[in-house]
């Protein structure tokens, strides 16, 4: 789609970077070169778009392209007082649907990266609650400890989850025991091809006192925030569920069995 720009005043310039340039021809037959600009935002009634400016500083008011006209299928009505330009409605929403990368896009990441706290990037090193209450696991009376073998799991999944055991061993997340409890542990890969330790602790649920959860309902803290506001921001928690401390009589109800290979 291209979109023809006349400035209102001869002192104005148009800041956006070239894309490339097209000849145009007028009535008389001869060609103006012609720049045109990456693809801006612009406002077609209540919505935006970005599509392609092209550069005609003697054109007295903007043109509409006859790409675009073709492609929305635009007719045309002339009357002795008015030229009237109507749309069908099943392709009204290409208007919303022709949308090019902007010019005047928000800063490169890098650029915001710079403005975020440095603590909050993840590092190789699990984080920990340190002003946390190591949290007590009550069981159900009568309930005794649970040891369920663990699935096989093949050699990829195997040594990918390895790297995550070394790592947790020496950070201090795990550490190696004898115990009553044993529930196992799955290998859930990630998109970038690392593998997630994941526990299957349904068995000691079972066995478990439930402890109800303080956090409040999203839907609750989005309900609240004003309509003032229009940005906010979601971290994702690296390596959550081990950076919640547990006390020590409570550790080897999360046991699981590792042969290292």
């Amino acid at each position: 789609m291209t979109w023809c720009l006349a400035p209102s005043s001869s002192n104005w310039t148009f800041r956006l970077p070239l894309a490339g340039s097209l000849t145009v021809v007028g009535a008389t037959g001869k060609g103006t070169k012609c720049p045109v600009y990456a693809p801006a935002e612009c406002a077609l009634g209540n919505r935006t778009a970005s599509h392609k400016l092209v550069y005609l500083p003697d054109c007295p008011t903007p043109l509409l392209g006859r790409d675009l006209l073709c492609r929305l299928g635009a007719t045309l009505h002339f009357t002795q007082d008015d030229i009237t330009l109507t749309l069908p409605p099943e392709n009204a929403w290409i208007m919303t649907l022709e949308v090019e990368p902007s010019a005047m896009q928000a800063p490169e990441w890098s650029e915001w990266e710079k403005q975020v706290f440095p603590l909050v990037w993840a590092s190789g090193v699990p984080g920990k609650a340190n002003h946390q209450t190591p949290v007590h696991i009550q069981l159900l009376p009568g309930k005794s400890p649970v040891r369920i073998k663990q699935y096989p799991i093949k050699r990829e999944a195997r040594e990918g989850l390895q790297e995550t055991i070394d790592r947790f061993l020496e950070c201090g997340v795990l550490r190696e025991c004898q115990s009553a409890w044993n529930t196992p542990i799955l290998p859930i890969q990630k998109p970038n091809g690392t593998y997630q330790l994941v526990q299957d602790l349904r068995a000691v649920n079972e066995r478990v006192k439930t402890l109800h959860h303080l956090v409040p309902n999203l839907y609750t803290l989005l309900a609240s925030i004003g309509g003032q506001y229009t940005h906010f921001s979601v971290l994702d928690l690296k390596d959550a569920f081990f950076t919640i401390p547990v006390d020590t009589q409570s550790q080897e109800i999360f046991s699981f069995e590792w042969e290292d290979k």
